[in-house]
Formats: structure tokens, sequence, C-alpha cells
């Protein structure tokens, strides 16, 4: 099974980006060129990063549409000629092929990196009308309604082998202050008799703006559903997103962004494999005011050697981000927690790396874990009362170079909490 996205064109719409407009127009008129402005800025800069996207495919199933997991697929993404390209983490190069070759086999979809973000505000040709103000994961945020014509825009998909062309239509959300992209959910339109499927739906979630000012996805559902009901889905997580080079530019192939990549990382210093890293967490997490994406801190707790000239400080500095900070809705009082560092700093020395976690404080409530069931009592008339009960689990998700876990019966993960993690090779160019 195979989505892909192609040939990205739009009409033309509601402004062009390089109009200026007269301060009495409606509002909605100057929110609506101010969210196209500010986001087509912020994705020229997107093609400057590569980021590790970890894929998770599988069924959704029951009426609570819970995600059962088949397997899950690394790739390196990275944007060059104009298209999004992939490699397999760690290949010296980004590959000629799409995702789906490189892959192979099981449903996968692109254009979620860049792509479909590009179409609708660096095109200047998207059909987009303001819908509003809504909180979006808990921001206040300005809502958009976009459409696009089959006519200049196609979608096109293989489906087990059966393959059409669709078009889509959506909405997104960007934030109230600074006008960057916070959501956009693309929808299918005109799906032909040729494909099995009575519907298809991305849901991407941007992380805030970079210090460099660029628009990187932290996260994306796909969601198919054929004809007979049965629905798949890909869930996408994308990690240690860096620019490879203040001054790299990628005009003309795949190959050409490879080869900077691989220039890049060669000349930035990169901690080794195989360093044991000892972190106390230096910020204080509240499910309250906690968002994807927030920076936390860390120091390490005693000094580490790096080689035979080099040892990093005890106190030295992490930097990372929340992952993931989100209540069970299944289970009182739960939250599943997701903590990320790729950066250990003190003063002359700057080292990014790449690590898992191998062991965590055992403080109260975090479990990697939780059991769930209830019971339900069904009076059977003259023959009494049955009773029937239905257990299930909840695991922490699994996200490279994060640590995930859950955390019961507190909103707060205090600072002091203690981690230690082992660095790996770096798993992207």
């Amino acid at each position: 099974m195979r989505a892909t996205v192609s040939g990205l064109r739009f009409l033309l719409i509601l402004v062009s980006f390089n109009l200026v407009f007269p301060e009495d127009l409606p509002p909605e008129v100057l929110r609506t060129a101010q969210a196209m402005n500010v986001n087509r800025d912020l994705l020229k800069q997107s093609s400057r990063y590569t980021c590790l996207e970890t894929i998770t495919r599988g069924d959704i199933e029951g009426r609570k549409r819970n995600l059962k997991k088949r397997d899950v697929v690394q790739v390196d993404v990275g944007v060059g000629s104009g298209r999004e390209i992939y490699s397999w983490p760690g290949a010296s190069q980004f590959s000629s092929e799409d995702i789906g070759a490189l892959i192979g086999h099981g449903l996968v979809v692109d254009g979620l990196f860049q792509t479909f973000a590009e179409s609708i505000f660096t095109s200047g040709h998207s059909l987009v009308k303001p819908a509003g103000e809504q909180l979006i994961h808990g921001r206040p945020a300005f809502h958009f309604t976009y459409a696009a014509s089959m006519l200049e825009e196609q979608w096109n998909i293989n489906w087990l082998g059966s393959r059409g062309t669709v078009g889509y239509r959506g909405e997104f959300w960007v934030d109230k202050i600074s006008f960057a992209l916070v959501r956009l959910v693309i929808t299918a339109t005109d799906i032909p008799p040729s494909l099995p499927l009575q519907g298809l739906t991305i849901a991407i979630d941007y992380q805030p703006p970079t210090e460099e000012k660029a628009l990187i996805p932290e996260s994306a559902l796909f969601t198919a559903v054929e004809l007979s009901g049965k629905t798949s889905y890909d869930s996408f997580v994308f990690s240690h997103c860096h620019v490879f080079g203040a001054e790299s530019r990628v005009e003309n192939s795949a190959e050409e962004l490879g080869q900077v990549v691989q220039n890049y990382e060669g000349n930035r210093e990169i901690l080794p494999a195989g360093l044991t890293i000892p972190v106390t967490l230096a910020t204080t997490i509240t499910a309250a005011s906690a968002r994807i994406g927030d920076p936390i801190f860390g120091y390490l707790d005693k000094a580490v050697r790096i080689s035979s000239e080099l040892t990093a400080p005890r106190g030295a500095e992490l930097k990372g981000r929340i992952r993931e900070f989100d209540k069970l809705e299944d289970v009182p009082n739960s939250y599943t927690v997701g903590l990320e560092f790729d950066e250990l700093d003190w003063p002359g020395h700057s080292f990014s790396f790449f690590a898992d976690v191998v062991s965590m404080e055992p403080v109260s409530g975090l479990a990697s874990m939780v059991a769930t069931g209830n019971t339900r009592t069904h009076n059977m008339g003259g023959a009494g009362l049955l009773t029937s009960s239905t257990t299930g689990t909840i695991w922490a998700s699994a996200i490279p170079g994060v640590a995930t876990f859950l955390y019961q019966n507190s909103a707060v993960l205090s600072k002091g909490f203690r981690m230690v993690w082992r660095t790996k090779k770096a798993a992207r160019k």
C-alpha cells in the first residue's frame, strides 16, 4: 500500500504574497495575508534541515479507535531538487528512490515534511478562507480552511496496486501571536472508483519555530479507510532535526543535498558512541503548561571523559525538548512523558549527540506500562447476575533518542529527576 504526493500546484487564490494591503481591509483578509506570508517565509528555511523520521504502521480497531502497531520504520528525510528525499539512517547519501521504493512494502506516505505545507503557503495558488478563532493544543489560534482544484493539484495514490488521483481540501491553524503554523489537516476528495477507499486523512502538528525561523513538523497521523471499513494508519514522529549549514544551498539534486549534509556533519563536533551520560533534569515540567517542543535543560551529575584530551566537567549543561506530555484517556491522573536531550555545552565547547536512555530514577508513579481494565455486571433475570471484565495494557511509546515513560498520580515532573543516557552513532546525516 502506498500513498504519494506529486506534481503539487494550486489554482490562483485569495492573495498574492507580494501585494501591499491597505490598512482599511477587513481584519479577516489581513489575517489571511499575514498567515500566508509568515509561513511562506518559515518554509524557505525548512529545506536546510534534515530529520530522523520514525514511522509506526498498523491498524485502527474498535469503537475506541485503538492503534494496533504492526511495525516501525526509520528513515532520514530532507529536501532536494524541490522534493522530499529519503535515506536509511546512517547511509552516506540520500537515495534517488522515493520512500515507497526505498522501504519496499507496507503503507507509506510522503509530502509531510514540507511538500503539503509548501503547496499551500508558497505556491500562491490555494483558495484559503478564514474560519474564526479556536484553541488548538491549548494555544489560541486563528483557524482557516483551504481547497485545491484537481485541475491543477494532484495527489497520486497507489493502493495495493490500484492507482488513482484524488483532490484534497482541509484546514489549518496558526498561532494567534506569531502566525506560525500549528496544525495542518489534509482530507482527500473525489476518490475515483479505481481506488477501494472511502477516506484518506492526514493531520500534521508542527514544532514552534526554531531560532533559525524554520517550519518543521513534530508529528503526523495518516489514516486510510477502505470500502470494507478497515482502517490503516501511519504515525510519524520527526526527531533530532538539525540545520546542516548556515550558508549551504541545495539547488539541483538529492545527491547534492546528501553531499552537503555529509560534509557539514564531518566538520561539526559530535559526541562519540558509547559514552555514558548521567543527567539531572534542571527544568520542572507541569502538565498544565507543558507543550510539545518546549525546551528543557539538564546538567551532568559527574564529569564525562570524551577523549584522552577532553573531559566534559560536572555541571556541564544539556539541552533538549519535551517530546510528549499527554494525559491518558483511559487511566485517571496518568500521563505519557517523552524527554529528549541532544546537546552538551560548557564554556568553549558545544557537542551534539544521539543517545538512548538506559536507566531512570525510580521515582513514585514512573512506569513503562500501565494495566487497564473494567468490570461490568449484567442482570440475567432469573439466571442471576453475570459479571464480565476486560483488561488491557498501555505501554510507553518508543521514539528513537527519547526517554519515554508513563507517569501516574502527579501532573508535575520536578527538577532533580535523574536519568542515564548512552550515546550512539548519530542516526542522521
